[in-house]
């Protein structure tokens, strides 16, 4: 009964299906499905005896990408516990925040995070247990079945996101919106029961894992790597991956190496690029498909907290290639997927006609029911039935949605309002700007100045605020045009590739400071 299927019941789906089939690839190694569902079967018996985790406690891992992300996944959802992961490139003090948030019973340490584990086991009471006492717990653990509790809207898993304030959100996931959004990758891919795929996004975010849910649901490989554009091709060629799944800057770098030289890299199984996290560039997409000429290429837009909720299909890429008339659409994050409800709504959440930019609202099983933890923020974030997403945008007449800004990132400067993203895109046309990031910063007399904070393509920077300031003069109006600029060597990343803006809004704060 596929109504009462739980994450945890995947592998052994598959492995009664296909028990020789592979489950995962992985610089380590290879795993087949028997081999997973066996392991994740023991896992659980660890859990719940060795460790003595009761069920709605939480485990966490702390590791590079390896397949003994999926296992606690799975197995957290077999024994009725409850799955985090610490984001690897955190300093302690951010774990501690979301360890205090969803305190841990037990934290799985992969190899280099020894030193902050140790850190936050001296911290907090944890039991930290390191890949070798993981392996010889799983040798002495029962290979008995679990039965599977069969409860869909149970949460099984936590990831953790920031907020507009800094302050760690927990979305936390039911078996129901997993299997939900792995339905809706399927149908962005047109998935194929040959498929491949190829997962270098961080684990510990939604984004890499979904794309293995989706993977295992279907009952496919998955290829697990790091963003190296070198290491991705290899693999690419190896086990003749069918998926990649990118962000835009790893598929940049990916076919800057294969334009490069062509000849070197074998992509002939290639047969869709899934590009999500941010918008695909009109630019790279034709590189995209001239470099690898026989996959299709398809953008996703949504959240951490609903996935894959709009899509611009590889039939929209195809149309907007043959038709002059459709270009404008490549500058869209495309038509919502199947499953789920989209609104344009104003600051009262009444809905918008076509062409008004508003908030970005939605409905659908693959939004998560709320933040673990936090009932106000959810109340709120969810008001009318609603997920309000923070993102501003519009609809236009033929059902394709466009995004402007971020929520938080609207600014509001003298009576008037800015959007980021179109003062961005007009810095990023100038010869002389690598990246740019737009903010509002506090101001005596405006309420929040615009201020931009530039990367720019050479080191001689004399004049080119005022240069810039005439660029955007002339493309725009004139309340829009940076007050401010303050020039870096790199903008702030996160693991996922985005520019989280409220490390750039406090760049940018703290250079006026200091100027004052």
């Amino acid at each position: 009964d596929m109504s009462r299927l739980v994450v945890g019941d995947l592998p052994r789906v598959n492995a009664e299906r296909d028990p020789d089939g592979v489950a995962y690839y992985w610089p380590g190694g290879v795993q087949t499905w028997s081999q997973l569902d066996d392991r994740v079967n023991r896992l659980a018996h660890v859990l719940r005896g060795a460790l003595g985790l009761g069920a709605g406690d939480v485990v966490s891992i702390l590791a590079d990408n390896r397949p003994e992300h999926f296992e606690l996944m799975f197995a957290a959802s077999r024994a009725e516990v409850v799955h985090t992961a610490l984001k690897t490139r955190s300093p302690a003090p951010e774990m501690l925040r979301q360890f205090d948030d969803a305190p841990a019973s037990a934290l799985v340490v992969g190899p280099g995070y020894e030193a902050p584990a140790a850190e936050l086991a001296s911290a907090r009471d944890v039991r930290v247990v390191d890949f070798e006492e993981y392996e010889r717990l799983l040798a002495a653990a029962p290979a008995t079945a679990i039965e599977s509790h069969q409860d869909p809207e149970a949460v099984y898993s936590i990831m953790y996101t920031s907020g507009s304030t800094g302050e760690p959100k927990g979305v936390a996931v039911a078996s129901r919106n997993e299997f939900a959004y792995a339905w809706t990758i399927a149908w962005s891919i047109d998935a194929k029961p040959h498929d491949v795929y190829q997962d270098v996004l961080p684990l510990v975010y939604r984004g890499g894992q979904y794309i293995g849910m989706c993977a295992a649901l279907q009952g496919c490989p998955t290829v697990l790597g790091v963003p190296d554009p070198a290491a991705m091709l290899a693999d690419i060629a190896r086990y003749r991956v069918t998926v990649p799944v990118l962000v835009p800057l790893i598929a940049q770098r990916m076919v800057e190496a294969v334009e490069a030289d062509p000849a070197a890299h074998d992509v002939s199984s290639l047969r869709h690029f899934l590009v999500g996290s941010s918008p695909v560039s009109p630019e790279l997409a034709r590189r995209l498909l001239a470099a690898m000429p026989d996959a299709g290429i398809s953008q996703i837009g949504g959240s951490s907290e609903g996935a894959a909720t709009l899509c611009l299909s590889a039939r929209d890429y195809r149309e907007i290639a043959a038709d002059p008339s459709v270009a404008h659409r490549a500058a869209s994050v495309g038509r919502p997927t199947p499953g789920v409800r989209v609104r344009i709504v104003d600051e009262q959440d009444n809905p918008l006609p076509d062409g008004e930019v508003g908030e970005i609202v939605y409905q659908g099983d693959m939004f998560i029911e709320g933040y673990w933890n936090k009932p106000e923020l959810s109340a709120q974030t969810w008001r009318g039935g609603w997920f309000h997403s923070g993102d501003l945008g519009y609809r236009d007449a033929d059902g394709y949605h466009y995004y402007t800004d971020r929520l938080f990132g609207r600014i509001k400067t003298g009576s008037e309002t800015v959007f980021s993203r179109e003062v961005e895109t007009v810095l990023a046309a100038h010869d002389e700007v690598l990246e740019a990031a737009v903010v509002g910063v506090p101001d005596p007399e405006w309420g929040e100045a615009v201020t931009a904070v530039i990367v720019s393509k050479s080191a001689d920077r004399e004049g080119l605020d005022e240069r810039l300031r005439t660029h955007v003069r002339a493309e725009l109006a004139p309340y829009k045009v940076p007050k401010r600029f303050l020039f870096v060597e790199g903008l702030p990343r996160t693991a996922l590739g985005k520019v989280p803006y409220g490390d750039v809004k406090r760049m940018a704060a703290d250079s006026v400071k200091e100027a004052r």
